[in-house]
């Protein structure tokens, strides 16, 4: 099909120019400064988001997108903002509480607390001051408590129903069975209710909001579970009384700890068949039962205590239908270390990527098994999981083996990670065979146009597992121009911008493409694949298709253009004569221009001239908008594999970052880059010292064009 002229491309680009530049004011232009972006992107005239009310802490600031924020003083501005509703969500939650609306008292610190919460975390990461940091940590710990406090509150009440009902009913058991849960909850209300009444009295020290009211609240709420609780012991239980003594002061996993004692009621008699429960740390505890004089004796073996004198407790803990209320006590002994053994076996004794892989061991002292005991097993670098011992001190270990581990011949190690403890940090290895594993690429691509190209296909084993989470370096001519990283699934899906060089080099009609997948730093072995693009010579601004677009241009010019005739009565009917004889003169010359002329390519160093001159015409943001325009130009003709559609301008930023420049290239540009949001994306209206320095940071590039790079004045 005959390619459209030259001549004919430049009518059409003028007609372009002509439809965007006059059709405008028909519109009602360009925004000014007088209007600003709202968190939506739609345009809103400043005074229609200004409130008529004198601003505070409850009163939204300008700036709504917290992304589009940058100086310090707007930053806290925005936080102080957001510590207010943080706060006034608080307050509210406390007043649903009160009025016994539970759910709504959660809702309330739900999942709209949850993002403000998250926006303000973002917000005080890029203040310079700690304290917002600090204050973020604070409003997520009160919210926790509140919602865990809001609902321990709900489960009491909900009880406290069912044990009236079960004592109107005369079921004494049921009655006791419900009094003791309200025991627990009552305890756990306590708890939080005090760990929530500190964090408002932090946030209080730190904030602009006074929390008396909700701490007064939390505390009475406190207070009357507390009051009703002492009722409903005396009415169901009776108290119990243990004592106990340890055999020895000084106690190890070997030497284990053994405590005798005796267990009573409030009247001083024996209780038999009693529950005695000795504790050493966390969720490790050994029971025995009481026998006909209520005496007891009990032994645990320490493993994760802390060395040095400890403080072991001993409680008695009653069935749930029992007329006696718990009790508990303490002995004192001083702990010993012991150093364990851990035996480990692994099948199979080779492994690959994927396949089924496990490890087994146990951890004893002189074959006496030691339970509940952390235990990690690594190979190099790789963590392959964490799992604890069993109550005889076995453990196991299960899982397809990770691509991370390198091939040959590599160490099991399995580590008792303890230090300072009963038993002593130990580890222990094995020898294991990591075979490499064969890989397959797939590639497919597609010209979108003459530069840009679409990539797709996926990485796997050359049995078909995916492998995610790789690179895939994508080659023309040897050249690189672009990377993929696959997903989940072993798949990847992009667009890349060919160079402008090999653009140029390449054949009229074809490119080849290769995709290569190294497996540096796994057991996979290397791969690759290529494609042959396919380049149509008919593109989409080429031939009859840019003259199609050329009519609908001009139609839609001639439209736009009496529209605007039509609302306006300041155009005279030969300024309008002398309009159409201006694109027609136009239109004339170009179509006798030689057709082999071309448009001038825009350069960096035209760009930095045009901020020159808006600087001094004093049109400052135009200006801070060229010299950015002129600094994106730079970075892109210095690494032609930065590609331009779809960045915005602080992707751009972290685009550089991963390429070869100077810290002092990169300081500049993101200091361009915050001179360009402020500028752009702001209400604020850009001052000649902002301009100037936008300027004087482009004019510093080695541009080749043949730019000046002298300093503005």
């Amino acid at each position: 099909m005959p390619q459209i002229s030259a001549s004919p491309k430049l009518v059409l680009l003028i007609l372009l120019l002509a439809i965007t530049g006059f059709s405008t004011p028909a519109l009602g232009g360009f925004p000014t400064h007088e209007d600003i972006h709202t968190p939506n992107g739609m345009l809103t005239p400043q005074s229609a988001q200004q409130s008529p009310e004198t601003t505070n802490n409850s009163s939204q600031p300008r700036h709504r997108d917290p992304s589009k924020v940058q100086s310090e003083e707007e930053l806290s501005e925005l936080e102080q903002w957001m510590a207010g509703q943080l706060g006034s969500r608080l307050g509210d939650s406390t007043v649903k509480l009160n009025q016994g609306e539970y759910q709504s008292a959660r809702s309330v610190v739900g999942d709209q607390y949850n993002d403000m919460l998250s926006k303000y975390v973002d917000v005080s990461g890029r203040t310079k001051s700690t304290k917002d940091d600090k204050r973020a940590k604070q409003f997520k710990r009160t919210s926790e408590d509140q919602k865990e406090y809001a609902e321990n509150v709900s489960e009491y009440r909900q009880t406290y129903k069912k044990y009236q009902q079960a004592k109107e009913n005369g079921n004494d058991e049921k009655a006791r069975q419900l009094a003791r849960q309200l025991q627990n909850s009552s305890d756990q209300i306590d708890n939080t209710g005090q760990s929530l009444t500190q964090n408002y009295q932090n946030l209080s020290n730190t904030t602009n909001t006074d929390f008396t009211e909700e701490t007064n609240t939390v505390e009475e709420i406190n207070s009357n579970i507390s009051d009703q609780q002492a009722e409903i012991r005396a009415a169901e239980f009776s108290q119990t009384e243990i004592s106990a003594e340890v055999e020895s002061d000084e106690s190890s996993f070997l030497d284990p700890v053994t405590v005798s004692g005796e267990l009573v009621d409030e009247n001083g008699t024996e209780l038999e068949n009693e529950t005695i429960q000795i504790q050493l740390g966390e969720n490790r505890t050994q029971t025995t039962t009481t026998d006909e004089d209520g005496d007891f004796t009990i032994t645990g073996r320490p493993t994760i205590l802390s060395l040095g004198e400890q403080s072991v407790t001993i409680r008695h803990v009653p069935k749930s239908s029992s007329i006696y209320l718990g009790s508990n006590t303490t002995v004192n002994t001083t702990i010993q270390q012991v150093r364990p053994s851990v035996t480990i076996s692994q099948k199979p004794k080779q492994v690959q990527f994927n396949k089924s892989f496990a490890v087994t061991g146990r951890v004893s002292a002189e074959n006496v098994g030691a339970g509940g005991v952390p235990v990690v097993i690594t190979i190099g670098n790789t963590v392959l999981g964490d799992v604890k011992t069993g109550p005889d001190g076995r453990f196991s270990l299960s899982k397809a083996f990770p691509k991370s581990v390198l091939n040959g011949q590599q160490q099991i190690h399995v580590l008792v990670p303890l230090r300072d403890r009963a038993l002593a940090r130990t580890t222990t290895k094995a020898p294991l065979s990591v075979q490499s594993t064969n890989t397959t690429v797939n590639l497919s691509a597609q010209a979108l146009d003459q530069r840009n190209i679409s990539v797709h296909g996926n990485l796997t084993t050359v049995t078909g597992v995916a492998i995610p989470n790789e690179t895939i370096v994508l080659r023309s001519n040897g050249m690189k121009v672009g990377t993929v990283t696959t997903d989940a699934n072993g798949t990847y899906d992009s667009q890349i911008r060919l160079p402008a060089k090999l653009a140029e080099k390449k054949e009229k009609s074809e490119l080849r493409l290769s995709a290569s997948y190294a497996g540096k730093g796994t057991n996979l072995k290397p791969s690759s694949a290529t494609a042959n693009i396919q380049f149509d010579s008919e593109s989409l601004f080429s031939g009859s298709t840019l003259i199609w677009f050329g009519i609908i241009g001009l139609l839609g010019f001639i439209a736009m253009s009496g529209f605007a005739i039509r609302r306006s009565d300041l155009l005279s009917t030969s300024n309008q004569s002398d309009e159409i004889d201006y694109i027609s003169d136009e239109e004339m010359s170009e179509s006798n221009s030689d057709e082999s002329e071309v448009i001038p390519e825009v350069t960096a160093s035209m760009l930095v001239n045009r901020a020159k001159t808006a600087l001094s015409e004093e049109q400052f943001q135009t200006s801070i908008e060229t010299a950015y325009a002129a600094g994106r130009h730079y970075f892109m003709n210095a690494d032609e594999s930065i590609l331009e559609d779809g960045q915005t301008h602080w992707e751009f930023y972290r685009l550089c970052q991963n390429r070869d420049f100077t810290e002092d290239q990169l300081e500049g540009l993101h200091e361009l880059t915050q001179l360009y949001e402020q500028a752009t994306f702001t209400t604020r209206i850009p001052s000649r010292k902002s301009a100037k320095r936008a300027v004087e940071i482009v004019s510093t590039y080695d541009i080749a064009e043949g730019g000046s790079n002298t300093n503005t004045k």
